[in-house]
């Protein structure tokens, strides 16, 4: 029984357009029940407004003319145990952001089946604003 959770961690909500050159995700997926093997977190992004800006040694991108779909082998391999959990960071490219929000999709998935399959899913929504501080003299 996997689950996944995605915390943002070095920029907060609602995101001001230009604070950041990157907005990194922290991925924490727990396994509750039997030994996963093969777990795979596989992390979409909406490719017209960001794309990843590093890959993790344990990611690759799925297609090389979209790069829109991460897929990360979890754990080196080795199965998650009942009770344990993995942390995983993925560094996404916030200059050519806008728009009003940003979704980025998560879905954890084994050679197992499933307890609880709505918890393999998380979708991060960050809130897009613009700040500006002017000061005029005259």
């Amino acid at each position: 029984n996997l689950a996944v959770v995605g915390t943002l961690n070095n920029v907060k909500q609602p995101y001001i357009l230009g604070s950041a050159k990157t907005i990194e995700i922290k991925y924490e997926i727990s396994n509750a029940g039997e030994s996963a093997y093969l777990t795979q977190l596989t992390v979409t992004i909406p490719s017209n407004v960001t794309e990843f800006s590093r890959i993790p040694s344990l990611c690759r991108i799925q297609d090389a003319l979209i790069r829109d779909v991460m897929i990360c082998d979890i754990n080196h391999g080795k199965p998650i145990k009942n009770k344990e959990t993995v942390e995983i960071i993925i560094s996404l490219d916030a200059t050519k952001l806008d728009g009003q929000s940003l979704k980025i999709f998560a879905n954890v998935s084994s050679a197992g089946d499933e307890v609880r399959p709505s918890d393999n899913v998380y979708i991060n929504e960050i809130t897009l604003t613009e700040f500006s501080d002017i000061e005029i003299n005259g």
